[in-house]
């Protein structure tokens, strides 16, 4: 079977249709609509559903799509170690983050060193939830991945990374109230949340649970930098790691009060399939990843102060 043909399929089930697709590829549209009828005779059954709005995977389609995804990675790969015997590791590492983590702080610091050290890797930043992250460990679509993991997965190793406390963010009349000054109860704290697919969301419902109460919610945000901007508008409190906590509240006069018990915790890991990995560019980024978690302060320094503008002469 012809992989450049596999290729184009993904592509236009990337795209949605197969003009846009052939226009992309520099194809012209019929000759890319016949390698689809060589594909689908080679496979026995139709891959793409035409409609007026562009086309869609049949149940066949998806296989061929996932797979061919599949392929194209292990081609990759293939490549990379050949690049390898002659010099320097080499081709595609996947590194998935968990939204809301420290994890944050270290992917900066990991792209420079990979950059200085191994010019021929490309690092591919996948921020995604913790279950989306680690059953694409499983699955070999993630080298790795820094996720909070509540119950750990057969298969997957787990590197320790931060083990924070959690803390309530935001203004401080969301947290206290004035007359006498004291923390607000938590059920009454205006909250936004990520939805309750995410890690830390978990943990912040088993304390509620716990403590036979529920979280007065205004809203769930996935995106870290919408919540952390409405954050700062003063539009409701968080719950995050304390490093990320803090880091938030240099932005803004915020104030900050612990969550949960002392025992409430977040666990960071480094985490990456069971087996060792067969890629030395993702094994050169591994030990880059464990170096940079290993001397990188949970929170980072606060940005010098800036200096007032020269007066205007007289």
């Amino acid at each position: 079977m012809d992989l450049k043909r596999l290729q184009f399929l993904v592509r236009i089930i990337d795209m949605g249709s197969i003009t846009r697709a052939a226009d992309a590829l520099g194809i012209a549209q019929p000759a890319l609509s016949q390698h689809v009828q060589a594909l689908e005779r080679s496979f026995g059954a139709p891959l793409l559903v035409r409609g007026q709005h562009g086309v869609t995977p049949t149940a066949a389609g998806q296989v061929a799509y996932r797979n061919a995804k599949l392929l194209a990675r292990q081609m990759e790969r293939a490549r990379a170690e050949v690049k390898v015997l002659a010099g320097a590791p080499a081709g595609r590492v996947t590194v998935g983050v968990a939204p809301h983590s420290h994890a944050r702080f270290l992917v900066q610091p990991l792209l420079a060193e990979v950059r200085a050290r191994y010019p021929d890797v490309i690092l591919h930043i996948n921020e995604n939830f913790e279950g989306v992250l680690a059953a694409d460990l499983l699955l070999g679509r993630v080298d790795m991945a820094f996720l909070y993991e509540i119950v750990p997965r057969t298969g997957l190793h787990y590197r320790p990374v931060t083990d924070e406390r959690l803390c309530l963010v935001g203004r401080a009349d969301a947290l206290f109230s004035t007359r006498p000054r004291a923390a607000r109860p938590l059920d009454t704290v205006p909250l936004l949340l990520p939805g309750t697919a995410n890690a830390l969301r978990q943990v912040i419902d088993a304390v509620f649970a716990r403590q036979h109460s529920q979280p007065h919610i205004l809203a769930e945000i996935e995106s870290f930098q919408t919540l952390s901007a409405a954050v700062l508008r003063g539009l409701g409190a968080t719950i995050l790691p304390r490093s990320v906590a803090v880091t938030l509240g240099e932005q803004a006069p915020l104030a900050m009060r612990p969550f949960g018990a002392t025992t409430t915790r977040a666990a960071l890991t480094l985490c990456t399939p069971a087996e060792e990995m067969d890629s030395e560019a993702g094994r050169a980024v591994y030990r880059l990843a464990c170096d940079l978690a290993d001397r990188t302060p949970l929170t980072p320094p606060a940005p010098p102060p800036r200096r007032p503008p020269p007066a205007a002469p007289a």
